[in-house]
């Protein structure tokens, strides 16, 4: 029996459609990420311990943002908590803009700490958490003792009328006693142990959504090791694991398995 030239057509271009199909499936929608960094000396350069985990997200056809977060040495928390938290937002509208269908917030230290404040506040408006290292924990001990002459004048500050006015108060980086001048109000928005940057409380409401947890090997024993991680509500995508070295270099030495755990979850 012959076959007309025109069925074996028919039959090929069948074929080559399903083919396109299968592969139109295989393509997943882009996923944005933002990258929030830590706290750096004031001089500093403010992506100096996430350059190597923006550049592997990149390479991994990710689109990310990298905002300018509060915390560095030229905003000195020029904004409320609550305005940060719109930083954040606003990084996510330019990623869906640029075609972010999926969306992943991300921070080394100040910045995993603000993550996870920030999925307190939005749980369920993204697809995961990338904590590296989170760092600036105002109610922990060290933190609380050392901030609290600071915490009680800005609250006196506040109840005489005079929380919009700026005046120099203790910050620390990595255990190095710094000054920073800020308004009274602000200040208290970041550091005093009862306010929003509380971050046994935010990591605790952060319900729902999937978390990477990191820290470095020097950080073992310290308030944000693994019983922290514990209080996160359960997630069966939830991941906690130890960086080799020091804290300034989770964010680079997690980059490839962060940027596994962001492809598992498209």
């Amino acid at each position: 029996m012959r076959t007309s030239w025109l069925s074996v057509l028919q039959a090929g271009c069948v074929v080559l459609l399903a083919l396109g199909s299968a592969r139109a499936d295989d393509v997943k929608p882009p996923a944005g990420v933002v990258v929030m960094h830590g706290k750096v000396a004031p001089g500093g350069h403010v992506g100096k311990t996430t350059g190597q985990l923006v550049s592997v997200l990149r390479n991994h056809g990710f689109l990310v943002e990298t905002p300018e977060m509060p915390w560095s040495p030229s905003h000195h928390y020029d904004v409320s908590y609550g305005e940060m938290l719109g930083q954040i937002d606003a990084a996510i509208l330019h990623l869906r803009e640029r075609g972010a269908v999926t969306i992943f917030v991300a921070g080394h230290s100040f910045g995993a700490a603000s993550a996870l404040g920030w999925c307190a506040a939005h749980n369920g408006a993204a697809a995961g958490i990338i904590a590296l290292s989170p760092g600036h924990v105002p109610e922990s001990g060290l933190m609380r003792e050392d901030f609290a002459p600071s915490v009680a004048r800005a609250r006196q500050m506040v109840a005489d009328g005079k929380g919009d006015q700026t005046g120099d108060f203790a910050d620390m980086n990595q255990g190095q006693p710094m000054a920073v001048t800020t308004s009274a109000r602000h200040y208290l928005d970041w550091f005093a142990p009862d306010g929003p940057a509380n971050l046994h409380h935010n990591v605790a409401a952060c319900g729902g959504l999937p978390v990477y947890w990191a820290i470095s090997s020097a950080e073992l024993g310290k308030p944000v090791d693994r019983p922290m991680y514990e209080t996160l509500p359960a997630n069966p995508a939830n991941v906690f694991t130890v960086v080799p070295g020091k804290h300034a270099e989770t964010a680079d030495g997690a980059a490839t398995s962060v940027a596994g755990w962001i492809e598992s979850l498209r």
